[in-house]
């Protein structure tokens, strides 16, 4: 499957939600195969999903509302990827009064109307569930807080008492001091790696924060389990909108704060790629 952490950062001033992933798309195994084989090694699991809206009115293309929070996935990349090209064209054309604004949850019920469809379809052919997490993350300018959505397909009972394919949608909590909340395999172990990592780091310490994104790169390196792979995915949604970052490395796999460094985005070289046209990359970086 994949593994994807959603966790806050209270030290910066900007309601900060970051989520980290790998990059591994793997096909399901086989009857002689045990273990899922890496279809790709460097596929997107977090995507910028932007909201506008354009005030309806005598004067054209005055913005009444934009906003820009994070998609991130695990499973399925059928579902995910046609969500998020479903929700696009959408968010992105929207139209209202003056004052118009867009939350979160507004989202998510949206998405879950695409979800419950995809699913339905894919139920009908297939005779079961789709193995896919969705989560919609980030500063909420309607509520003025962070949020974090997880969907989900899920079987219900209908009044007939038959079971029907539908999609969950939850909040998630995060009053826990440090909580993550944690899409695809292996939670339990990833958990408490995350836990571990932290016990021995001072409170308020980058690395401590930073200790999601630590793991799972680390449990990229060890190839602890096969459905985890690839390189990592980071991403910084606050309320200005949303960043996703390079990963930084020094030359022989370490994590310094010392150049040289290997400027990569999803396991792809950024100094091999070059330039696009005329202009050069400026991801940030984040050590």
């Amino acid at each position: 499957m994949t593994i994807v952490a959603i966790w806050y950062q209270d030290r910066e001033p900007h309601e900060s939600v970051w989520a980290c992933s790998d990059s591994c798309i793997s096909d399901l195994p086989t009857h002689s195969q045990s273990e899922p084989l890496p279809l790709l090694r460097h596929s997107p699991k977090i995507f910028p999903l932007q909201i506008t809206c354009i005030e309806h009115g005598p004067v054209p293309e005055v913005a009444a509302f934009q906003h820009t929070i994070g998609l991130a996935y695990a499973g399925s990349s059928l579902f995910a990827v046609n969500l998020y090209a479903a929700l696009t064209p959408i968010l992105t054309n929207l139209r209202g009064s003056h004052g118009a604004s867009v939350s979160i949850r507004n989202v998510a019920d949206l998405a879950k109307v695409f979800l419950a469809e995809f699913g339905q379809t894919y139920g009908e052919r297939y005779g079961e569930l789709a193995r896919v997490e969705i989560a919609l993350f980030g500063y909420c300018k309607v509520e003025r807080a962070r949020r974090v959505f997880v969907l989900k397909p899920v079987y219900i009972q209908d009044a007939s008492g038959n079971h029907k394919p539908d999609v969950s949608l939850e909040e998630i909590d995060f009053s826990t001091p440090e909580y993550v909340c944690l899409l695809g395999d292996h939670k339990a172990e990833i958990r408490e790696r995350i836990a571990t990592a932290r016990q021995s780091l001072p409170l308020g310490l980058s690395l401590r924060e930073y200790a999601p994104r630590n793991v799972i790169r680390a449990v990229i390196k060890e190839e602890c389990y096969s459905g985890i792979s690839g390189t990592v995915q980071l991403a910084h949604a606050h309320a200005g909108g949303l960043r996703q970052f390079m990963d930084l490395e020094a030359p022989d796999g370490s994590i310094v704060n010392v150049a040289p460094m290997n400027f990569k985005y999803l396991g792809f070289d950024l100094d091999k790629v070059g330039t696009v046209g005329p202009c050069w990359l400026s991801l940030p970086g984040l050590v």
